[in-house]
Order: C-alpha cells, then structure tokens, then sequence
C-alpha cells in the first residue's frame, strides 16, 4: 500500500538501531538516519539506469538530524491549510530567475561539445523548463497540472549590474583550483560541490535559482537538488543552507526538445526540469522504497525507478497491480517519454514556494528586470539569521558582520546614503549596532559601500527579535533599485537556561519518575493518541505486566488487544501510537537526562520507537511533535530490556515541555516486541549559588533591564552558578563583570572608623568597564546555607556593606569609602539552601560585603559649620548619603570638656543623595567661646561624634530674644 490516508501523522524511517551507549548525546533532529545512498550508475549519461542523486543527499541531511518524519507532518498540514484557506502569498504564476554557474576546464572550448556550453543552449534549458512546469508538454493524465512557477535568464548579477550574458556565469575550475568534477565518485563529487564550489560561487540563493553545470561522468549522477527546508520547525532544513541552495546538473543534458544536448536518452531538458522538482519539494514517484510513498495522491504507486520508455500500460508491479505514471517528470525515464506534473505535486510545489527559506522572496526577485545604472541595492535580499552570542574574550561578547551596498553601475552625482531601522525589533546600542551611519557616493563612482552591524550578546531572555535596516537617500546621484532595499537579520536569543531558580539542597532535581506500576491503566497526567491506515488501527499503547524480561511489575508497551495486552503488534496494517508525558517543567534546570528501560525487536529501518517533544503551549497532538535523532529498534528475538541514558541539548535548558514515545509501523512484515517502555525518570541540574574564586562573568546592563550574572567557569559541565542579580538601572552602564574575589564559610574581622565588626568570607564585586558613579540600581546576592552557617540567628538581619572599587577591604573602612545598606532577605534555606539579599544602591559599583547587624558607620559630613550672627550662633551641615540615620543631637560646651544637649534634628534615615541641616542657638552670650558638635545617632540608638566647631558673639550690646513668639501664658528672655 503505497499511499497513507488523510489521518495518519508519522511515516516510517530507513533507520537502524541496536544498542545505545549511556550518555549518548541528543539533538533535535530527525529520526536516525541509515546512511543509505543512491544506487549506482553506468558511467555514461545516455545510458545509465539511475540519474539522481536525491537518496544521498537525504542520507546526508537526516545525518545531520534532518526529521522526515516532522517535516512530511508538517509540509501535509501546509498542504491541507493551502487547500482549505486557498492561496497563500504564491499567488497566480511567478516566474523566478536562473543563474547558470558553468563550471568548465582550460581545455573545454565554448560550444555545444564542453562543458563550456553556449548561450543558446540554455535558453533552450529555460525555454524547456517553461514548458514543463506550464502542462504544455503533450500529458495526456486528467490530473497534470501547471505548477504555475516559470523561469527567466537573469539579467543582472548580485549587485545589480547587467549580465554580459544573461543568465549565465562562467567560471573556469581549474584556475580557480577546483577538483576535476569529472573524475569524481558520487560522494567525492556532491562533497566538493557543498563543501568547496557551491559557497564559492553560489549567488544570493533568495535572489536567484543557482544552477550548476558540470563535467560528472566518473559520479554517475546526471543531477542533485538541495531539497526544501521548513522554517517553522527544528530539525527541518533538510541539509540546505544559504551557500549550498540550489541544482546541479551534467551538461550533457542541458537542452530541450526542439535544441538537445548531448546525451541521447536525457538530452531534452528533463534532468533540470526533475531536479528542479526536488528544489520544490518533490520525490520521486516510487517514494525510493518499493512502492513507497510519494506524499501525492495522484500519482499512482510504483515499486521502482523506470529506465527507457516503457509501452504504455507497463504495471507498476504493486499490490495492488495498476498502470505506472513513468511519464511523470520525477521518475527515470527516458527524457523522450517525460511530460506530466500531477495536481498534487504542483500543489506540494506551491505550498514550498509559499514558506520554505530562499524560495518565497524569489517570488519578488528583479534580477530579470533591468535597471537604472545609478539604481543602488544590498546584494543580499534573504534574512540572515545570527546567534546571539558573541566571540569570547570582551564585554559586551558580540559578532560582527558585514554587508554591502551596490550601485548598478555608477553614481550620477553626489549622494548620501543613510542607514535606518524602521521596523526593527532589537534595539540600536543594545542588541546591535550599525557603523557607519552613512555612506556617501561621488560622480561616476562604481565601489560598493560597506555597513557593518555587530550583534551585542546580553544575559536577557527574549524572544527572537528583527533587524531591518534601510535607508534615506540624500542627492540625486543614487536612486533607490527595484529591489534589495532593506536588509533582514533575525537575532538568535542564547539566554534560554539562564533564569533565577537556584537550589542547592537538591543540585540534581528529578522532575518526572514513572514505573508504572501503580495500575494497569495510562497513568494520571498521561495520555495517547493513535492513528492508523484508515481502516485498522490495531496497535496502541497500554500498560501491563506484560513488559518483558528486564522490566519490573508493569511497563507501558504496544499491544495489538487491548483486553489482553500481549506484548505483540499487528505487523500488517499501519499504526501510528503516541504516548504522551505529563508537562515537564525544567526552569532552573540544565543538564537535563532522560533515562528509561526500552525493548523493541520491530523491522529495520521500518518499525520502530521514536522519541521526541512538544513545547509547552501546543496541545499534545502528533502534529505538534519534534522528534530527536535516535531509534529504538533492531534488538535480537526475545530482548532483555536495556536502559538508555540521554543527554538532553542545551537550548532546551530552563523550558516546559511534553515528552513523546511514538511507535510506528508499516503494513509489511515486522517482529514483536514492539517498543516497550519501563522506570522513565527525568532529571535537570539545578543551577546554584557560586561559591569559589573561579566564579566570573561578563554582560552589559541597560536601563529597566534585569541581567543575571551566572559564571561560565563551570565546576561541573553546564551548571550554571549565580553571582548576583542587577535590575532597574537608571541608565545605561555598559559591560559589568561580576565575580567572586574571596571564597569561604567563615567570618572574617572588619574595621571601620566607628570600630571592629565581621563580615561572611565571600566577597562579591561589581566591575563596571567604565565608571558610573551616579548610577542607581538594584543589586541581588546569593549566598548558600553552608556559607550562611557562622551567623547563626543573625542571618535574616544582615547587612550589605558596599566598598569602593580599590579601597582595601582589610584595613579601615570609612564613609568616604564605604556604605551600609539594610536589604530585603529572601531566605530559602528550608526550601532550596539559599538566602539572597537585595538592596538598591547608588555611586557606581564596588565590592560588596555581607557583614554583621550590629555593624554601623558614620554618617558621611561635609562642612560642617559655626557661625556667629548678631545675636545667636548658626550651625550648619550636610551629609552626602545616610543608612540608618535617626538623627543629630546638638552639644555644646563652653570649656571643650563638657557638653550638654541643646537640640535634636531629625535624620532622614537612608539617603544617596547630599542633605543639608541647620540649627540656630539663640541661647548664648557674648565674648564666650562655645564648643559644638554633633551626635549622630541610628536607629539601632548607636552613634557616633563629629569633630568640635567653635564660635562667639561679639559684645558691646544686649540682644534680648523672646521665645516662643507668640505665645499664650509663657516666654523665655
């Protein structure tokens, strides 16, 4: 049975798997791939049996964690959606430009012999091409159809400027130092292509449909295409990248019916017409398995490639037995006999042009529109995407890239050029910025200007955000092209796992564990889905103590009946089962570890358990899964259960999620036990408090923004270490390293001017790249239980003691270098081994200390001051920032030795800004020298003394002063 029905989500993969080492490493991905190539061909082109080589690049791409199974799931349900809301933005036909790449030797003369083709030859491909894809080459199927997608020469390069020869770029290898392609083995071949002549030569693949022609006899191949990648999913991109997109094709088959190429049986142009069938998202129509599956419905089921031009009605060897469609452009036939694209397959088509990467936007290529000379451009029209994180080994750690701008031609005058960021997401000067700002063009100028954005990596979590930079055009020397005028980079975010959800009580945290043996039903949070052929869907998951040898008590297996529960599956109908954890909450947590006990003999490459996921936030439906890169089958009859270990990848560090164990089976032969599954236990590393001098890290801090300094320098791999925590800057600061100077679970003696306090051992710093000295934020720190532990009762009344960068520690602190802040303590030591303490601080960053409540320091004073006036003293002073200041009592002495108290005013408590105080003291009197100072006094009723001010009224006449005036029955001469 060649075709699934409507309902079925997962396809069978070619993979093997037998054992598993513990600790293997997973990737998302597609499921594991079994390194199948192409079949082998006969050297010569006009002969040979097999012209594609698809199979080897898809053994390629699934290697590389291509995921079939989420990609064929995925492309039906945009199929489907096509169909039912209609067209997208394909919309109508479109014709897409074609850059020939002619790769030839030094010998090869321009001609119709070599590979250095002439011009009209591939017209005549383009002219073949339009045809094909337009149904206007003689089908005779009610179900061929207009692809509706057409094709023209180019007209311009890159940056705009007009083609010699339209359409087409010549490049000799051999001076560029390429491999002699015509004596390479199919994977030498295809390897020197991706690898090394591809990126060197490939055009804007958003721009242009890259072709390559070449010499390939020894490779056996007449062609290979990139095939289509999916954006919306990992694991999607099917190996294709932005330097390898596109066709190569040998030139012996460049041509069409009316003009032929050289090769006898593929000279008709069909080579690029099949290939570019892949391009668009075609397989071929025996679905590279006996009768396998083409995802088209109306292509009828084939077992094998066709060679030649069978007679009309030639069986198709598949059960049941029909007519095959070897007409059709993605078999093998010979070029003579090609002529059909089906409904289904232009709809395939369509549905790839409308959302795969380098397909959509050239839909909008102008590269066969010419242009204004003085008409200017980026030479990239595709969106660039860029990780986030930065080279090491600066602050902020960033990545810079560069982009050109191109006049077609030349300028016509002077102009200037200035760049813009409409529409952006990110924020200029914090996650990117653009030098220069402007360029500027002079008369009959032809030089490209470059601008060149560097990517800033931050400690936020965000979701992707958008660079579009355009520009405004001073002068008229410079016009805007028809197109290429804005330039799009999508911004990675490498911030997922790092979130404040520490706990050291329990550094390995164990967030899901399920053996299953609670009952014989799924258990509670738990659930399933499965579908089948649409006629049978015979095996499902249950429970049961039916597991197997190596399980205990019960196990979740496939069962072909539900009542009894054998540990058995129906081999012969289709099924497709998914059992479906609970949400697995991981925030905080990394190095995330599945392990569980699995079984499963199934077929080869055919029947198989799957493993995959689903983001918190989608329902818990196949469609909705992405699988990882591993199989679970291949085991020997009767296997005893073995334990599987998984390393889970990084970018799922700190996220929710839903696993998934899938079974899927085909409707041919397999062997029981299918996958059986037993003690699944999940696990995460917390991340926790640093707590050594190897701590340190690096990240710029913005205004409004929280930043979390979690070291790098790792004690265990992956586990991520808090320092502190800044947020609600009041302005932009820059690069900040946070680190831990001093390491230890003692006290450590303190020594201020005010006297001798203790302070924990470990010692946080703050380290601004540039000083800020008025900037206030608010600052958290962590510290452990066991570092904690020496200050017995007094850890919720600890105190933060903030000293200024390159004051020593351990000598005397004063107020000039020093400052006391009373923080908001959050003490989770009962819960998670943690207590963090927050202040919100001013003056720049510093070393901070945790130091001991009983722990005071001076007010900080400036000038203070006595004064004689006419007939009373005035005293006056100011403070440049308080902690805990209740207030000033105002002595006075007239013999320096004994003083007594005349006043108190009030402190303000707790300030970072300067206040000023006065008193007047209208008790004195004249040619008597008065001793003053000040008493500063806390909250906790401890002080401390100002230095001594003096000061005398003159005599030589009475003041007399009344007070309180008015008053009602008492008054003070």
């Amino acid at each position: 049975m060649k075709k699934f029905y409507a309902s079925l989500m997962a396809v069978a993969f070619f993979a093997v798997q037998t054992t598993f080492a513990q600790n293997l490493s997973v990737t998302p991905g597609g499921k594991k791939p079994s390194g199948a190539t192409s079949k082998t061909q006969t050297p010569d082109p006009a002969t040979r049996p097999e012209k594609c080589g698809f199979n080897y690049v898809m053994s390629l791409a699934k290697s590389k964690g291509f995921n079939e199974n989420s990609y064929e799931n995925q492309l039906r349900n945009l199929v489907q959606k096509r169909l039912e809301q209609g067209e997208g933005r394909f919309t109508g036909t479109v014709t897409i430009p074609v850059i020939f790449h002619v790769i030839y030797r030094t010998a090869d003369v321009l001609g119709v012999t070599s590979a250095n083709l002439g011009a009209t030859k591939f017209q005549a491909q383009v002219d073949q091409l339009n045809l094909d894809y337009a149904n206007l080459s003689g089908s005779a199927y009610g179900v061929s159809a207009d692809v509706r997608i057409r094709f023209c020469m180019a007209v311009v390069d890159t940056a705009g400027r007009p083609l010699a020869e339209p359409g087409i770029d010549r490049i000799n290898g051999q001076t560029r130092g390429y491999v002699n392609t015509n004596t390479q083995s199919e994977a030498n071949l295809i390897s020197a292509f991706d690898g090394t002549i591809k990126p060197g030569t490939i055009w804007d693949p958003f721009s242009y449909f890259n072709v390559w022609t070449a010499a390939m006899n020894t490779s056996g191949l007449l062609g290979y295409a990139t095939f289509p990648g999916l954006s919306t999913l990992d694991g999607l991109d099917a190996g294709e990248t932005n330097s390898n997109a596109g066709v190569v094709i040998a030139w012996q088959s460049v041509g069409s019916v009316a003009s032929p190429g050289t090769s006898s049986a593929y000279g008709y142009g069909r080579t690029l017409t099949h290939e570019s069938g892949h391009y668009f998202g075609l397989r071929h129509i025996w679905g590279d398995d006996t009768c396998g599956n083409d995802y088209c419905a109306d292509t009828p089921p084939q077992d094998d490639a066709t060679t030649g031009c069978p007679a009309t009605g030639t069986l198709n060897n598949c059960t049941p037995s029909g007519p095959k469609m070897f007409e059709n452009y993605m078999d093998y036939s010979n070029d003579a006999c090609l002529n059909t694209f089906t409904a289904n397959q232009a709809t395939r088509c369509q549905t790839v042009m409308d959302n795969s990467p380098r397909r959509l936007s050239l839909i909008n290529s102008k590269a066969c529109q010419a242009r204004a000379g003085n008409a200017i451009g980026f030479i990239y029209a595709g969106e660039y995407s860029a990780a986030e994180t930065g080279n090491a080994g600066s602050c902020p750690n960033s990545k810079s890239y560069a982009f050109r701008i191109y006049p077609s031609v030349s300028a016509t005058g002077a102009a200037t050029v200035t760049f813009t960021t409409t529409g952006s997401t990110a924020t200029v000067n914090k996650d990117f910025t653009i030098s220069p700002a402007s360029v500027t063009f002079a008369a009959g100028e032809t030089t490209a200007k470059t601008v060149i954005v560097t990517i800033l990596d931050d400690q936020t979590i965000e979701s992707t955000e958008k660079i579009v930079i355009g520009y405004s055009i001073t002068g008229t020397g410079v016009v805007a092209g028809p197109d290429k005028q804005t330039l799009t980079i999508s911004i990675l975010d490498d911030d997922g796992g790092s979130v404040i959800a520490t706990d050291n009580t329990t550094p390995l945290k164990t967030v899901l564990s399920e053996n299953f043996d609670a009952g014989t039903n799924i258990p509670t949070g738990w659930t399933t889905e499965i579908y089948g052929d649409g006629i049978n869907t015979p095996n499902q998951w249950v429970v049961s103590a039916n597991g197997g040898t190596g399980t205990t008590t019960n196990a979740a297996h496939i069962t072909s009946n539900v009542a009894t529960k054998p540990n058995t599956y129906t081999n012969t109908s289709i099924s497709d089962a998914y059992l479906f954890t609970p949400l697995i909450d991981a925030t905080g947590l990394s190095n995330l570890n599945l392990t569980f006990k699995w079984r499963c003999r199934g077929e080869v490459g055919y029947d198989a358990g799957y493993l995959g996921y689903i983001p918190e936030g989608q329902a818990r439906t196949a469609e909705n899964v992405i699988f990882f890169n591993i199989t679970f089958n291949g085991q020997a009859a009767n296997p005893t259960a073995v334990t599987s270990s998984l390393n889970f990848p990084s970018d799922m560090y700190g996220k929710k999620f839903y696993l998934v164990f899938n079974w899927f089976n085909d409707e041919t032969i397999g062997n029981s036990p299918a996958f059986t599954i037993d003690d699944v236990a999940f696990t995460g590393r917390n991340f926790t408090v640093a707590t050594t001098t190897d701590a340190d890290t690096s990240f710029p801090v913005f205004s409004a923004q929280t930043v979390n300094f979690y070291s790098k320098n790792t004690v265990a791999p992956n586990e991520g270490r808090i320092i502190a925590t800044l947020a609600n800057a009041n302005t932009d600061i820059g690069c900040i390293t946070a680190a831990v100077p001093y390491a230890g679970t003692t006290l450590v003696p303190i020594n201020t001017t005010n006297g001798a306090y203790q302070r924990s051992e470990k010692v946080i710093t703050l380290t601004p790249s540039t000083t800020n000295s008025t900037a206030t934020y608010q600052a958290t720190f962590y510290y452990t239980t066991a570092e904690l532990a020496v200050w017995g009762a007094s850890v919720p009344n600890l105190k933060i003691m903030k000293v200024a960068a390159g004051a020593d520690i351990f000598g005397t602190l004063t107020p000039t270098n020093a400052a006391l802040f009373t923080p908001t303590v959050d003490d989770q030591r009962a819960t998670k081994g943690y207590v963090s303490y927050t202040i919100n601080a001013t003056g720049g960053f510093s070393q901070f200390l945790l130091v001991s409540p009983l722990t005071i320091l001076p007010v900080r004073e400036l000038n203070f001051t006595a004064h004689a006036n006419t007939g009373n003293i005035g005293l006056s002073w100011s403070t440049s920032s308080e902690q805990n200041n209740k207030g000033f009592g105002i002595e006075r002495s007239i013999d320096g030795i004994s003083y007594d108290k005349i006043g108190f005013v009030n402190g303000v408590v707790n300030s970072t800004r300067t206040t000023t105080y006065s008193y007047t003291d209208n008790f004195v009197q004249p040619d008597v020298l008065y001793y003053y100072r000040l008493r500063q006094t806390d909250v906790n009723d401890n002080f401390i003394l100002s230095e001594i001010r003096t000061a005398k009224i003159k005599g030589g006449r009475i003041s007399v002063t009344l007070s309180p005036n008015p008053t009602s029955d008492k008054v003070k001469v």
